[in-house]
């Protein structure tokens, strides 16, 4: 099985494609990209960050810790190069199953249903 994005996009913004961050060198955009299968209209969504080196250094100033899990690192906000490495990540993901292909596609962002656990009576 293999998957296919059905969208990427940044809450700051509805114009991705002329979009740029208010400090291009200290910055963090979160995004959303949908995947699903290619035979389905939707998707799931996967939450991540686009991040500069500085906004990160400046999370861990004095010291502190930071994990940076789901986050994209670049020196300059450049929305093609995101999307290009978005496209071929998700391209390199295979699996049986939704569930496993979605696993992998979550070490990329943060899926939606990620610890999810079916309610059963009598919990």
């Amino acid at each position: 099985m293999r998957a296919e994005i059905k969208s990427l996009s940044a809450v700051m913004t509805d114009d991705l494609e002329h979009f740029s961050p208010e400090d291009p060198d200290v910055f963090s955009v979160p995004m959303t990209l949908t995947v699903g299968t290619p035979d389905s209209p939707g998707g799931d969504n996967f939450e991540f960050q686009v991040c500069s080196p500085r906004y990160l250094a400046s999370e861990v100033r004095d010291g502190g810790v930071l994990l940076v899990r789901h986050r994209l690192l670049m020196n300059a906000f450049d929305i093609q190069k995101v999307r290009q490495f978005v496209e071929r990540y998700v391209r390199g993901c295979e699996a049986n199953t939704w569930e496993e292909l979605a696993n992998k596609l979550s070490r990329l962002g943060t899926w939606e249903f990620e610890d999810y656990q079916e309610y059963k009576e009598g919990q």
